[in-house]
């Protein structure tokens, strides 16, 4: 069973004392899909849902025109994303994967029995050689973080994608694995159909370690190829032979 958190961020939310609005974001993390799935012929990313937004303006004990007065108010404010049809509205949570991610709680440390002059020098010690894993990598975490957020097509959320690859902390073999996949996938069906509509955010590519997805291509005259990690080596030297 799956669970909610909500940031320490919302207390600076400019909407934050409407309870209207509070109530509506927080059913819909509450309805969003916890993995992909698919729904009414819809491809749902982890983080979707698939409204009506009279059934949901219903549900919420309100009416239409005010319930899309509230969805108006979490788009401007980066909460939501949404796709409208004549039929039903696709939301995307923004914040989905920092609000279901359960926080890391390091292990309680043992008071040290040294002298004051020897933790005075320990706490200097710790000011000029922070934990911090930016600055333990000497930047190079940073780094190759920008490259791979310049190489991935949809930029959204970049705080979140950042803690995402902190946590990772991917060595030079494994970003070196992450790029090359990365840009298989951006040839792939599932990010080219549609107009890239259904490419996850970048915090939940990494929180899924999508890199070792298998996924169709799509060559140079529209039509798909067979799976590109499945492909034999005999497949590679056709050409040569």
């Amino acid at each position: 069973m799956g669970f909610v958190q909500l940031s320490d961020d919302l207390t600076n939310w400019e909407w934050l004392e409407d309870k209207n609005t509070v109530y509506v974001y927080i059913r819909l993390l509450l309805a969003a899909s916890w993995g992909e799935k698919d729904y009414k012929g819809v491809h749902l990313q982890r983080g979707q849902l698939i409204i009506s937004q009279r059934e949901f303006a219903e549900k919420c004990g309100m009416s239409r025109q005010e319930l899309r007065t509230i969805l108006d108010r979490l788009i401007a404010t980066h909460k939501i994303t949404q796709t409208s049809t004549h039929k039903f509205s696709l939301i995307t949570l923004i914040e989905y994967d920092c609000a279901t991610q359960p926080p890391t709680r390091s292990a309680p440390e043992k008071q040290p029995t040294i002298n004051p002059p020897t933790l005075l020098r320990t706490n200097i010690q710790n000011i000029k050689q922070p934990n911090n894993a930016l600055a333990r990598e000497g930047g190079g975490l940073n780094s190759s973080f920008e490259k791979f957020w310049a190489a991935y097509p949809k930029k959204t959320a970049k705080q979140n994608a950042l803690k995402c690859w902190i946590k990772l902390n991917p060595n030079e073999e494994l970003t070196a694995k992450i790029l090359a996949s990365l840009e298989q996938q951006k040839r792939s069906v599932q990010w080219t159909k549609d107009n890239g509509q259904f490419i996850p955010y970048p915090a939940t590519w990494l929180n899924g370690k999508r890199w070792e997805d298998e996924l169709q291509e799509v060559n140079e005259n529209g039509k798909h190829n067979r799976d590109i990690s499945s492909r034999s080596k005999s497949d590679w030297l056709a050409g040569f032979e």
